[in-house]
């Protein structure tokens, strides 16, 4: 995993990913504390952009037995979303953050669903960019 570095180094990885997933400046401002936490955890060596826009997350938690880190792709498709979507029962922001998180990660719903909740904390704020 990538090794810790400065915050204002981390803001300008996070906007970066940003730019060019083409978030618009408002959602930017609303979504301030989630680009904040993205931040902290390339700062802190937790998550790190490469430089094809996959950000690659360290688990605090493993999911045992299965994997210990997840990479997110830099896009996505309604028609990935939709996938995810029928294998949750309830339709709400925490399911849509769940089957944006398994898309992103080609991870089942039902293994996102053993995050440890640190680990859960920073993938939805990844994830909340992509609902």
């Amino acid at each position: 995993m990538a090794e810790s570095v400065n915050i204002e180094q981390a803001v300008k990885e996070v906007t970066g990913w940003l730019d060019h997933k083409r978030v618009k400046e408002g959602k930017r401002e609303a979504y301030k504390a989630n680009i904040d936490a993205l931040a902290y955890a390339i700062s802190i060596g937790d998550i790190s952009i490469d430089d094809k826009f996959v950000i690659k997350q360290k688990l605090a938690v493993p999911v045992e037995g299965l994997f210990s880190e997840l990479c997110y792709k830099p896009r996505l498709t309604v028609g990935e979303l939709q996938k995810h979507a029928g294998s949750v029962k309830m339709q709400n922001v925490d399911s849509s953050l769940i089957c944006a998180i398994a898309a992103l990660t080609d991870k089942s719903v039902s293994q996102i669903q053993r995050l440890d909740t640190e680990d859960y904390a920073v993938a939805a704020a990844i994830g909340l960019f992509f609902i």
